[in-house]
């Protein structure tokens, strides 16, 4: 009775262990949300940490992976370089940091970059005297690997004097456009100059002027590009709004024809209005953030425009400084119009100085208040650089003063959602998952309550019914049956032993009556005389 019972609790252990395995393998195996939060809150950029690395500059493909390009002091050997590192979307480095400049002389510094679909990326920037005369405009193209694809290649064809500040912006295949102010090219101090080129890398015709007023300076270009190869240019001219320095911008095709006369984008022209960036979405409307400086301290503004260069509103305030100081504007959009504007400001932290982003919709409202980008909050963050995904996601990187353990350090940090949506990676059984803070956090699993029943099997969500609860079904074997009462299976009685005892009973009652058989009637032998005799 004992080997019995031990036989009976094994089975009732393994069978049940078995079943249950057995169900939530076809019914509630997934993996968990792929864009749950996994990824480190704030990454380092930077491998190398000696002196500064800061300037950071991104750039993303339409499958959410992205570069993150610097300048790092006297890591290439002589004064500034310019380093770059890839990143797939989820925010982990897909190579180590790389040197983008070939020529090492002097500074390498200011650099820009643009990714076209297939990961293929261009980097620019500004070198002292490699022209031969003061600054110049170069540029690297590269593979999605981070190997160049050709030599590095000087982008200005005017020498005299100094060109800087330069950006680049590329279409969908990989054509891209160079913008960069030039000193004293347009007859009266800086002007904005543009080169366009192939996705190979051939310069398509000379370089262009692109501001039509030439007066004093115009300078601080910042360009955008949509997928068919058009694309906006804005920068910040001297005097031409009436006071002081005023944004002004202007439209081309995808042959850098011009599709728009140079029009203004301030409508608040008290004070210094500088320091544009621009960002263009699927449609070619356009956003345009800048550092306003009407009284005190800089504020943030934007203003939005469709395609045809014709404003969507007045420009609004973004960030205001009040008491602290708020500074250096990035703008990024995605495809449907939904943009990004992040800067560096003290308002809430006294002197020290923390990157801040705030969200807007396509219509041009608020979707978040600002909310502060770094979490390492020692010491000053910004000159920040931002992409918004298609995905919902954005990526911003920002310098940070200490937190690499010497002077500046390049960091960045990925907010994978703006809503609920973003998130929801179609599972029921896992739970619901939400975004929390522009970040993606799991589900809490369904938990199927017991229906008090024992012999249908646990109660387990099932997947394909929606994230209903169902039973798992019979725990017992095939040589079992379920008590119910017991919570229990019990070794069944195997039907052929009875039949086989059935039949060795049948068996000796045959026996029985052939001996009762013998005993009446005499053996063959016997005669029948005697037989009948008695």
């Amino acid at each position: 009775m004992t080997n019995l019972v031990s036989r009976c609790s094994f089975f009732i252990h393994a069978k049940r262990f078995f079943a249950i395995s057995f169900a939530l393998l076809l019914l509630v195996a997934a993996p968990l949300a792929a864009n749950a939060q996994s990824e480190p809150p704030e990454f380092q950029v930077n491998e190398t940490t000696g002196n500064d690395q800061d300037n950071p500059a991104i750039a993303h493909d339409s499958q959410g992976r992205f570069v993150v390009v610097w300048e790092s002091d006297n890591q290439d050997g002589d004064d500034a370089g310019v380093f770059a590192r890839l990143y797939n979307a989820q925010a982990q480095p897909r190579t180590g940091e790389f040197q983008v400049n070939s020529h090492t002389g002097n500074n390498q510094d200011t650099p820009s970059v643009c990714m076209a679909d297939g990961d293929r990326f261009v980097v620019v920037w500004e070198s002292a005297n490699q022209d031969g005369s003061a600054n110049g405009i170069y540029g690297q193209r590269f593979n999605s690997d981070g190997a160049t694809m050709s030599s590095e290649f000087r982008i200005n064809s005017e020498t005299d004097d100094e060109q800087r500040r330069p950006d680049v912006a590329c279409d969908a295949v990989g054509n891209f456009v160079v913008v960069w102010d030039s000193n004293n090219q347009d007859g009266s101090r800086e002007g904005v100059y543009g080169q366009r080129y192939d996705r190979d890398g051939n310069a398509q015709g000379g370089e262009f002027r692109i501001n039509s007023y030439t007066s004093r300076n115009q300078r601080e270009p910042s360009i955008s590009m949509d997928r068919g190869g058009y694309f906006a240019v804005v920068w910040a001219s001297s005097r031409q709004d009436g006071d002081d320095y005023g944004i002004f911008g202007q439209l081309f095709d995808n042959q850098a024809n011009p599709i728009s006369d140079e029009f203004q984008v301030n409508t608040t022209i008290n004070g210094d209005q500088e320091a544009p960036s621009v960002a263009m979405d699927a449609t070619g409307a356009f956003v345009v953030a800048w550092q306003s400086a009407p009284i005190g301290n800089p504020d943030v503004y934007a203003r939005r425009f469709d395609a045809a260069g014709n404003a969507l509103g007045g420009d609004f305030v973004v960030a205001a400084s009040f008491s602290g100081y708020v500074d250096t504007a990035d703008v990024s959009t995605d495809q449907a119009g939904n943009f990004l504007v992040t800067y560096e400001s003290s308002v809430a932290e006294g002197n020290t100085n923390n990157a801040y982003g705030r969200l807007y919709g396509s219509d041009g409202g608020a979707l978040t208040s600002p909310f502060i980008i770094n979490i390492h909050e020692s010491g000053d963050q910004g000159n920040t650089a931002s992409v918004l995904r298609e995905d919902g996601g954005f990526v911003i990187a920002w310098h940070s003063d200490n937190q690499d353990g010497d002077g500046y350090g390049t960091y960045g940090r990925l907010f994978n959602c703006t809503d609920d949506n973003d998130c929801d990676d179609g599972l029921y059984c896992n739970g619901i998952e939400m975004c929390d803070q522009f970040l993606c956090a799991e589900g809490e699993p369904v938990s199927c309550p017991d229906d008090g029943e024992w012999c249908n099997g646990d109660e387990l969500c099932v997947e394909e019914e929606g994230g209903q609860c169902a039973s798992a079904g019979d725990p017992c074997g095939p040589a079992e049956i379920c008590d119910e009462e017991g919570d229990e299976c019990i070794e069944d009685v195997d039907d052929d032993d009875v039949d086989d005892d059935a039949d060795d009973d049948d068996a000796d009652d045959d026996d029985a009556d052939d001996d009762a058989d013998d005993d009446f009637w005499p053996d063959d032998d016997t005669d029948d005389d005697d037989f009948l005799a008695g």
